[in-house]
């Protein structure tokens, strides 16, 4: 997968693939978190893949958030 990027783009999200976290059954396409929770079904394999790459991305912004809170307050 080949990405043009632009100067004026600012930073680019980076793609996670968990391969390893993907679950696949007769219900559909699941992945799983470091929380052992598991997430889906979605009907494809691209489909859930790409939700768990937001998945990944939210949980790394909000972390970011909460060390600056932590930090605003300490």
């Amino acid at each position: 997968m080949e990405q043009c990027v632009r100067e004026s783009d600012g930073q680019v999200s980076q793609t996670f693939v968990r391969g390893d976290r993907l679950i696949i059954n007769d219900e559909g396409y699941f992945y799983r978190t470091r929380e052992e929770g598991v997430v889906g079904p979605y009907n494809t394999e691209s489909e859930a893949l790409f939700n768990l790459n937001v998945f990944i991305e939210v949980t790394q912004i909000e972390k970011n958030i909460q060390q600056d809170f932590q930090a605003l307050v300490a």
